[in-house]
Order: C-alpha cells, then sequence, then structure tokens
C-alpha cells in the first residue's frame, strides 16, 4: 500500500546536515539510488534530480517518495526559490514523477541533443 511505501522510504532517507549536492537513497541498508541537484549559474534555481539504480525497484514509489522529501528537504533550508527538473521527452517515467510532486512543464526545447543518430 502507499503507507507501507511512505515508512519504507521514509525511515531509512537520510540527508546530511550540510547541504550536499547529493544524497544516497537506502532501504534497509542496502543503496537503492541518489537524489541530487545542480546550482544553474549562481542563481536561485536548481536542476534537481533522482535515479534508482535497479529496475526492479521502478515503480515501486520508492523514487517519488524520496524525490518528495529531498525537494522538501532544499526548500527547508532557506537557500532557493525555485527547483527545476529537465527531462528527455521520452522518459514518461521521470515526466510522471514531476507531474506528482507538482512540477508543472514550462518549456520544450527541441533537438537539444542528438540520441542513436
Amino acid at each position: 500500500t502507499e503507507n507501507e511505501v511512505r515508512e519504507y522510504v521514509k525511515k531509512p532517507f537520510y540527508i546530511s546536515n550540510n547541504i550536499e549536492s547529493m544524497s544516497a537513497i537506502a532501504v534497509d541498508g542496502h543503496f537503492i539510488g541518489t537524489v541530487n541537484f545542480i546550482e544553474l549559474m549562481k542563481t536561485e534555481l536548481l536542476e534537481v534530480g533522482v535515479v534508482i539504480s535497479d529496475n526492479n525497484d521502478w515503480e515501486s514509489g520508492i523514487g517519488t517518495e524520496a524525490f518528495k522529501i529531498w525537494i522538501d528537504y532544499l526548500f527547508k533550508q532557506n537557500f532557493i526559490h525555485r527547483l527545476g527538473i529537465s527531462i528527455w521527452s521520452c522518459n514518461r517515467r521521470m515526466i510522471k514523477l514531476a507531474e506528482k510532486v507538482g512540477m508543472q512543464e514550462e518549456v520544450c526545447i527541441r533537438e537539444a541533443k542528438t540520441v542513436n543518430g
């Protein structure tokens, strides 16, 4: 259930007291993935992301819950005004995750990267 996933993720998810640009996601002592950010050109905008390493953990809710915790944590540090995420149009899972946490599409940059020729 969703509540089980919340408890599964909340308890083992640790972030250092320092504002790190990346933090590990661990469940029951096992590395699952990372959450991260990069600062864009010394602005108040951060580009955020989440990586779940093993596709067996995809669609388990772990990534979404960890991403929510990460975003909340970053905003509580009071050093940013805005968060963003760049997603390839073919990455439907990340688009869905961004929508779940309340992000809105603001721009579509066409032909920004060539993939497979």
